[in-house]
């Protein structure tokens, strides 16, 4: 059965169903179709949010082709859906370090297939999917920032991940790599 029959089928026959068993309690029919609709719509939501989730979980195990890098963070995939590495920033074009960012983050996915992983929110403003992202088991976000090729920088609500990425960026700020080297 697929979800959109099942959810016909609840909210169909759930007002009839709780009105039956509220007055096989005692309860007066004309106090059960009061409460009826009540707890139908609170039903209502907790299915319409199951169903988000399960349509999140889907983006979450995404993966795709990268078919070209812009910077450090970002980049694009074969079905043309461009990609911000959450939770870290590295350097501008024109900014020391941004050709070895780019060309660091290039190295390492460029041309293979990457496993894309959602926190809260799915695009940024510039309708960018913000995804953390690993290849060949390797969580991506973190290495750039453990090379000193980018910086931790929290971008609320998506911050699940950001303890590792500052952890990274301490190692890197003590060893002087990349833009800590400065």
């Amino acid at each position: 059965m697929d979800a959109k029959f099942i959810k016909s089928l609840i909210f169909k026959k759930l007002p009839v169903l709780i009105v039956a068993v509220l007055v096989f309690f005692g309860i007066s029919e004309n106090i059960a179709q009061v409460i009826a609709p009540q707890v139908q719509s609170v039903v209502e939501d907790v299915i319409e949010e199951k169903l988000e989730e399960k349509e999140d979980n889907q983006i979450e195990n995404q993966s795709g082709l990268v078919v070209r890098v812009y910077d450090g963070d970002t980049f694009n995939l074969e079905n043309g859906e461009r990609v911000r590495l959450i939770g870290i920033d590295a350097p501008e074009v024109d900014e020391f370090f941004s050709v070895e960012a780019q060309k660091f983050l290039e190295d390492l996915i460029l041309n293979k297939e990457v496993t894309l992983e959602k926190d809260k929110t799915e695009r940024d403003q510039y309708d960018r999917l913000l995804m953390y992202v690993y290849v060949d088991g390797v969580f991506v976000n973190e290495v750039i920032v453990r090379e000193g090729l980018a910086k931790a920088i929290s971008y609320k609500p998506n911050t699940s991940k950001q303890e590792i990425l500052e952890k990274a960026e301490k190692e890197a700020q003590g060893e002087g790599l990349g833009v800590w080297g400065i």
